[in-house]
């Protein structure tokens, strides 16, 4: 690659000079890590930090890790203490995962550590490092698993640019990686408010939360009740097909949602019964699956699918008006009922009849259960949101880091390969890797549908963080919590959480933060 060429497609208008060629053992000390004897107690359980693969490529800082040795054990292994701001990097098992360490630790021999030297900036390398993991998997090698040398790592080409433009780079990541982690985090407050309200609102014992103007009875009844359940569609390999009916199956259902991704859908010449079409609010549930823990998973259909849709036979339909079925699927009640439907068996396997013996307690006025499904609603609507907006950002990082770092792709193969017992096997892996960076550069070119300028590419990046909302929510829901759970006498007076909550007129719920208790 000529000088010429050693610049990023998109930048910072203040810089223009051309990126430096080097190598990572030119930037930065690469070291190892070791395991004491385990059979030797003195050696565990101290105070140094001590990492495993598995533990690293989670998240960009890491603090604490799961088990730590002592400085004798340190002196009596060929683990070594790392500096604070080390980057952690796996050279066995899933090679070139990282992390940065945010205080001084060892890890075991699954790794190959960066230590950055001076004038580099270390933020800058981590995500340059995260752009060329597929370089770490070309020259890993092994017979039982893949593995990179420390030398092989010192000979990887990089490039980089003078110091104020790694730094401004660095920020600009950092930034975004801060959102990310924002939005994860609420995404988890909404997902435990919502968890919370439901064991509370649709609790069997008399403290359940009710709305303040809500004083009809409660009755217990069966999901027979309610409603119907009709099997699957039954049909063989011979009725696949490119067109025709669409079958949603276990694996469209993802977190309560049905998933209609085009790399996920089945369609099948065969025609299904009349009942057997998906109609707006069914439920469709996962009946029968080789893993136990997805037996019993549910979504709504929405009527979101403009031609005719089934389930397949592993799965079933519920047929209901009932406004809060949904929601008693995703209650710890259901979970109940079907733990003990299926812990006395090897057959992961529901029945309708099973299903159609489930308890539950609901409120009788229809008031009362138009304010519950509209509670739930507002918060699944605040998580698809959140969720959006998650996507919409992590896809951006991804286009951004193709396209501001100077990445150069080493098509040669490593012959080494051609001297192990298993040489076809990684010539696939070999393959596999050509064939990912391929589609990596496609979906780059095609999808990001971001400018050259780099002008425009940071005014776009503006934007997308000001139409993140703020935390607000997040305060509303937290503050909520943490006030029930201090406030005793919540226990007596159940309601003072939902006394304050109003309906506006187009039946839409509207609270203030920290209203729901005083």
């Amino acid at each position: 690659m000529s000088e010429e060429k050693l610049v990023p497609k998109l930048r910072f208008l203040e810089f223009t000079k051309v990126w430096k060629s080097t190598k990572i053992g030119e930037i930065a000390d690469i070291v190892g890590g070791g395991t004491p004897r385990t059979e030797v107690e003195e050696y565990w359980d101290g105070e140094i930090k001590w990492f495993t693969p598995s533990e690293i490529g989670k998240t960009k800082y890491i603090f604490d890790s799961k088990r730590h040795i002592t400085d004798k054990g340190l002196k009596n292994s060929s683990a070594k203490l790392l500096p604070k701001d080390t980057i952690l990097l796996s050279s066995r098992a899933t090679v070139g995962e990282i992390s940065i360490a945010l205080t001084e630790c060892s890890t075991n021999q699954g790794f190959q550590s960066l230590i950055t030297k001076n004038n580099v900036d270390n933020d800058f390398i981590y995500y340059l490092i995260s752009t060329i993991k597929n370089e770490f998997l070309r020259r890993s090698s092994g017979s039982t698993f893949l593995e990179i040398s420390k030398n092989e790592i010192k000979r990887i080409p990089i490039n980089i640019p003078e110091l104020s433009e790694q730094n401004k780079i660095s920020n600009l990541f950092s930034a975004i990686d801060n959102k990310i982690e924002m939005l994860e985090k609420k995404h988890q407050y909404y997902q435990d408010f919502k968890k919370y309200l439901m064991q509370r609102i649709f609790s069997s014992q008399d403290d359940k939360l009710r709305f303040a103007d809500s004083d009809s009875c409660w009755k217990e009844i069966s999901l027979k009740d309610i409603g119907t359940f009709y099997r699957g569609h039954s049909y063989n390999s011979t009725n696949v097909a490119d067109e025709g009916l669409l079958v949603l199956r276990s694996n469209n259902i993802q977190s309560n949602v049905l998933d209609f991704s085009e790399d996920g859908l089945q369609f099948v010449d065969k025609d299904c019964k009349k009942e057997l079409e998906l109609q707006k609010n069914d439920i469709v549930i996962c009946m029968s699956n080789g893993t136990r823990r997805l037996v019993g998973k549910s979504a709504e259909y929405t009527g979101n699918y403009e031609n005719k849709v089934t389930v397949g036979a592993f799965c079933s339909i519920f047929r209901t008006k009932n406004k809060l079925a949904k929601y008693l699927f995703q209650t710890e009640s259901y979970k109940k009922n079907l733990y003990l439907i299926l812990a006395g068996t090897n057959i992961n396997n529901l029945k309708n009849s099973d299903l159609e013996k489930f308890n539950f307690n609901i409120p009788t006025n229809e008031s009362e259960i138009n304010k519950i499904h509209d509670l739930f609603v507002s918060i699944d609507n605040k998580m698809d949101y959140n969720k959006k907006q998650l996507e919409e950002i992590t896809l951006f990082k991804k286009g951004l880091l193709q396209q501001m770092f100077v990445v150069r792709i080493n098509w040669r193969c490593n012959f080494k390969l051609a001297k192990s017992p298993s040489f076809n096997k990684h010539l696939l892996i070999l393959k596999n890797k050509i064939i990912f960076i391929i589609i990596e550069l496609i979906i780059g070119d095609l999808f990001m549908k971001i400018e050259k300028d780099a002008e425009n590419i940071l005014n776009k990046f503006s934007k997308t963080l000001e139409n993140i909302p703020d935390l607000e929510e997040t305060w509303y829901i937290t503050d909520n919590l943490n006030l029930t759970r201090e406030d005793k006498s919540h226990e007596k007076h159940p309601e003072k959480i939902l006394r304050n909550a109003h309906i506006d007129k187009e039946g839409k719920l509207v609270v203030k933060r920290a209203d729901w208790v005083n």
